[in-house]
This record gives structure tokens, sequence and C-alpha cells, in this order.
């Protein structure tokens, strides 16, 4: 772990991680294309699996997110089934992964954080990031 240069007036610092940036780390994942999982994306840092995206409660005044359901390692293989922007910026997909790396039938589902829209979202996950369900109901139902 590094830690940077002040950044901006604020001198806030900033620390992360080196992980591969190259998007041969997601072609790795397109080779691992199955029945009901076809990844196209790779996690780059660890990222909290959530059940649900975080929504605003009016009676209690502040956002929830849904309960933790994992802890997604880097280098996890993403298939992006569906996307959110919460709260203008915040963006939030939905995402099948392989539990088990040796084993197809163990496929689960849940909600990570990818970062801010145009700020830091390469940091977090990178390859193809268009979401499946998204894609398919552009194409439904027109005549």
């Amino acid at each position: 772990m590094r830690e940077s240069r002040t950044l901006g007036s604020v001198g806030a610092k900033a620390k992360w991680l080196s992980y591969p940036t190259t998007t041969s780390t997601a072609g790795e994942c397109q080779k691992r294309k199955e029945q009901d999982f076809e990844p196209k994306a790779i996690t780059i840092a660890a990222l909290k699996l959530r059940a649900k995206y975080p929504e605003y409660s009016i009676l209690k005044g502040q956002w929830v997110f849904g309960e933790v359901i994992a802890i997604l390692r880097p280098r996890t293989c993403l298939m992006i089934l569906r996307s959110e922007l919460v709260a203008g910026s915040q963006l939030w997909y939905l995402v099948r992964y392989r539990r088990d790396v040796k084993s197809a039938a163990t496929t689960s589902e849940g909600w990570v954080w990818g970062g801010a829209q145009g700020v830091d979202e390469a940091l977090y996950i990178q390859g193809d990031k268009t979401p499946i369900h998204n894609h398919r109901l552009r194409y439904s139902g027109a005549s």
C-alpha cells in the first residue's frame, strides 16, 4: 500500500492498492463463459456484495444500505446484470459471480458499488460493464 501526494487544496491523502489494470484480466473472465454465466468484467479491489443497492429513507433521514452478503476478492469474474445510478452519481451493479471457481453450478447474485460516475469508476471493476438485462430490455417488445 502506498500513500499519494496531497490531493488539491483540501489536503486529503489517498491510499490505493496496486492491482492489474490491463484488459487482459477481463479477457481471462471471458474464457470462463458457461450456460448461465458469461462474465465480461472483473473486480480490481475487494468489494462488498449487498442484498440491495442503497435507498434513501425519509423516516430515518439517511441512506439505508442492503445487508452485506459476501466480500468479493480482487480478480473475481463478474457478469453485470443491471445497473443503477444512486443519488445522481453513485454507480451500483447487480452482478452474478461464481462462488467456487472450480464449480460452475455455484453462482450467486448481489449488488456492488462501482464508484462515482466519471470520477473513480475504473478503480473497482474493469471490463465490459454493459448490463445484460438493460440491453435485453431495450430490444424487447419492439415491433
